[in-house]
């Protein structure tokens, strides 16, 4: 399975933002028994770095960065991905740059936790915890993670 992981997510996770961090950091566990393919774009780590930089060292937050970088792939992004976006006519850039990298890399699922943000996108968005909630319900499989 394919997902995409929104920058709230992947923020989440590097971050290690309670409540929120839990489902995120479960979303590694699925990439690391190899039930999952993990894509984010490039700019989610670029927003991120602004963000955290000022409550997180820029060596531990560069260190948390590179570690997830060995279990999340970066979808490419140009010139061309940015027109498309823009063509698109959304409210938010950002947004619409996710859902361009979404469907460029083939994800089943974005995960985000801003779903009413993405109605206009061809990939399904759906919640850390509506796609864990999905995944016992439909196919009997739990992540479950010990000390959350």
């Amino acid at each position: 399975m394919r997902l995409f992981i929104d920058t709230n997510v992947l923020f989440d996770i590097l971050g290690q933002r309670p409540p929120f961090c839990r489902d995120a950091q479960r979303l590694i566990f699925m990439q690391a028994f190899g039930d999952a393919e993990l894509w984010a774009a490039p700019q989610s780590y670029l927003d991120i770095f602004y963000a955290l930089r000022k409550s997180t060292s820029c060596d531990d937050l560069q260190k948390r960065l590179a570690l997830s970088l060995q279990r999340i792939n970066l979808c490419t992004t140009g010139h061309e991905d940015i027109q498309k976006a823009a063509s698109m006519a959304w409210n938010d850039l950002e947004d619409a740059t996710i859902a361009v990298c979404c469907a460029k890399t083939g994800a089943d699922y974005l995960i985000t936790r801003d779903a009413d943000g993405f109605g206009q996108s061809s990939v399904p968005a759906i919640t850390p915890a509506e796609f864990f909630d999905m995944l016992e319900r439909e196919y009997g499989v739990t992540y479950a993670i010990e000390g959350f």
